[in-house]
């Protein structure tokens, strides 16, 4: 792993109010959204993406070769190896975002000779360049932002038809105010266009892997698990499984039968949280909670999310619920950290959730990449009819721990509705992720 730097787009007058400045290293540079010679209007903050890393590489020498730009709600879960990855000179790696449509004809070629419009991918989210890739990119990345944008203000219908997935068979069948919300959607979508193009007018392709960055909610890929977990959407997460303990993480009951959702589930949507202020401490915490009826471990008035049932509920979740998990206690041991940096609270410090569980640690601290039958973390049984792979899930942990003993983590079950977590297909047997242990000793 390599140094991380954050990017901050902040005026002189921001900058002077701004708390949080020696959270890591931080390079600050003019914020885009209130314009700059390169481009003709202010407002749109998306500038600062390719901005940011333009400034910077113009300002300092990175050592590494390979850069991973990653947006702000993003949590790294596992490392990011950028040449297993595929990264390269002249291939970036980055996300499928299969609704840019706009990448291929006759969008594309508005802006593109044609040689160079197959290279323009359906991608965004983060990126790893080659460091003089991104050299070259960075500048152009911004004026191909500026043209898409002054096309789709100059030929408002043509852009819509072209660029917005779906738009044109079903603009005839939309209210006049969902048109509006897709409109503005559309034009967020400028500064995505602009990377693949910009991309594309250098020469530089750019692998799209579905497997490497997950929104917390979503399925993962049947065989591997995301390094990078990306909150930019909303989901809902059982509190408790049918036949689990009746309690939660500090001992609270369970949601009573025909409770409604929001009493039987856990709910996250960041845009629920946007006046939440670590740096007020208990105060502003104590406010938001009482506005979103949130509740709260740890130290009273101090903001967590609501955390997951205790690890034995935790036996018979899916991997998806599994991957949101991690995500809130992640979120929520960054918030401890803050809290215990920033805020009096004697020598004690904030008492936090339980953000060293077992279930954390395992995900956190040995990551599996794939589900590999020869992994030190990861049993595998065929629930069907054709037994075990190999030795049984138990003997197998043992095995794998060296007789020191073993901890079962999570249990992941077959899902007829999904045909499961297939991790393989041997002389006709479905082989499913089965037992999720970690050894008692390092």
């Amino acid at each position: 792993p390599g140094n991380i730097t954050r990017l901050l787009a902040c005026s002189e007058e921001q900058r002077a109010d701004y708390r949080g400045m020696e959270l890591g290293p931080t390079f600050v540079h003019h914020n885009m959204r209130h314009g700059h010679p390169l481009i003709d209007e202010v407002g749109y903050p998306s500038y600062n993406k390719p901005a940011s890393v333009m400034f910077w590489l113009e300002a300092v020498e990175p050592e590494e070769e390979f850069i991973a730009l990653l947006d702000t709600d993003m949590l790294l879960r596992a490392p990011l190896d950028p040449t297993a990855l595929g990264a390269t000179r002249g291939r970036v790696v980055s996300a499928e975002y299969a609704y840019l449509v706009g990448t291929e004809k006759p969008f594309a070629s508005r802006f593109l000779e044609a040689e160079a419009v197959p290279l323009a991918a359906r991608c965004g989210g983060f990126h790893i360049f080659h460091r003089e890739d991104l050299r070259r990119i960075a500048p152009l990345w911004i004026e191909y932002t500026r043209r898409v944008r002054a096309f789709a203000k100059a030929e408002p219908d043509a852009y819509m038809d072209e660029s917005f997935q779906d738009w044109a068979a079903k603009k005839g069948t939309v209210s006049a105010a969902d048109a509006s919300i897709k409109r503005s959607q559309a034009l967020w979508q400028a500064e995505m266009y602009g990377y693949a193009f910009a991309a594309a007018s250098v020469g530089v392709s750019t692998i799209v892997r579905g497997d490497t960055m997950l929104y917390p909610g979503y399925v993962p890929s049947p065989l591997a698990l995301p390094s990078i977990l990306h909150y930019g959407t909303d989901f809902y997460l059982e509190r408790q499984l049918p036949g689990t303990l009746p309690r939660g993480i500090f001992g609270e009951h369970a949601p009573a039968a025909g409770a409604s959702r929001e009493q039987s589930h856990i709910y996250f949507n960041k845009m629920a949280l946007t006046s939440l202020d670590l740096f007020a401490c208990a105060a502003s915490s104590r406010r938001l909670e009482r506005r979103a009826g949130s509740e709260s471990g740890g130290s009273r008035g101090f903001f967590f999310f609501p955390l997951p049932p205790p690890e034995e509920q935790l036996h018979g979740r899916s991997l998806r619920d599994l991957l949101a998990l991690q995500h809130l206690r992640l979120l929520n041991e960054a918030f401890c950290g803050v809290y215990n940096a920033h805020c009096p609270r004697g020598e004690a410090g904030v008492a936090c959730p339980d953000v060293a569980a077992p279930v954390a640690r395992h995900w956190s601290r040995k990551p599996v990449g794939r589900l590999d039958p020869r992994s030190p973390l990861v049993s595998y049984w065929d629930e069907a009819s054709c037994g075990p792979r190999g030795d049984d899930a138990v003997s197998r942990a043992t095995a794998e721990c060296g007789g020191e003993g073993y901890s079962v983590v999570a249990r992941v079950p077959y899902d007829e509705s999904s045909r499961g977590f297939a991790a393989t297909d041997e002389s006709g047997c479905n082989y499913y992720a089965y037992l999720v242990h970690e050894c008692d000793a390092e």
